[in-house]
């Protein structure tokens, strides 16, 4: 399984094979994958049923190290998202700190032209 890196696909997982002695070719669908079908047997009993074959312990192998080739691209893909996440959490806080200080920046300034307003007024008296 590999990761495409093209223009048309970029991130989009595919299957080749992987001694590269023929030309398979197939697109990752995980909508359309019957992972409950492949993977239902217990990993203890790959190799230790008498009844499976080489090939079929192979497959299972191959199967197993695909998804987990999968699972890693998604992995990397939510740690970047979540990376993004944290950066925008972070400069969301920093603008609301931004915006709370201009609050009091302002309500402090109408407070003391409210009060040098009262002490011209006295004074007057």
């Amino acid at each position: 399984m590999k990761i495409s890196e093209s223009k048309d696909n970029p991130g989009k997982l595919y299957f080749i094979c992987a001694q590269r002695q023929c030309k398979f070719f197939s697109w990752w669908d995980p909508d359309s994958a019957n992972l409950q079908g492949r993977f239902r047997r217990d990993s203890t009993d790959i190799g230790r049923d008498p009844t499976s074959t080489d090939e079929e312990v192979e497959m299972l192998h191959a199967d197993l190290h695909n998804l987990k080739t999968y699972l890693n691209g998604r992995m990397q893909n939510l740690e970047t998202s979540v990376s993004g996440i944290k950066m925008l959490t972070v400069l969301n806080m920093l603008c609301f700190g931004v915006t709370i200080c201009v609050f009091l920046i302002t309500l402090m300034q109408m407070y003391m032209n409210i009060s040098h307003k009262s002490l011209v007024a006295i004074s007057r008296k």
